[in-house]
């Protein structure tokens, strides 16, 4: 095994597999990105299941906007509104929230929410728990 080999193994072993809209996470610190959409009432945070399939936490919200359209985008749970992030009119323009660690919890409800054309790719960083 070589030296670049016995670097990344733990990562390897102990990250999440990603496997269609399956998630089967270990102790794993990553993000997730998705494009929303003002036609579509909500987008699902984690791929195309209306609820996450896991326990973690959200550490950090931004979105990348797609064109020039000022606007809203919203990340929302089965609580309410967690963060909305405001497109400025730029295109490409980041946005971004540091926000206080949110937890979730197998079963809730994670999606992303844009009024009209105010589409934008949304990231956010989570981690889970072994």
């Amino acid at each position: 095994m070589s030296l670049s080999e016995q670097n990344y193994e733990p990562a390897l072993k102990y990250g999440a597999f990603i496997n269609g809209t399956n998630l089967r996470p270990g102790a794993y610190y990553g993000s997730v990105s998705v494009n929303s959409s003002g036609s579509a009432t909500r987008v699902s945070l984690f791929g195309s299941s209306n609820t996450v399939t896991f326990d973690g936490t959200l550490t950090n919200v931004n979105i990348i906007a797609p064109d020039t359209t000022k606007g809203t985008i919203d990340l929302m749970s089965d609580q309410g509104t967690i963060c909305r992030l405001i497109k400025s009119g730029t295109a490409g323009g980041s946005t971004g929230s540091a926000i206080t660690p949110i937890a979730f919890q197998n079963g809730s409800l994670l999606y992303v929410v844009s009024a009209g054309a105010d589409n934008a790719n949304l990231e956010a960083v989570f981690y889970t728990f072994a």
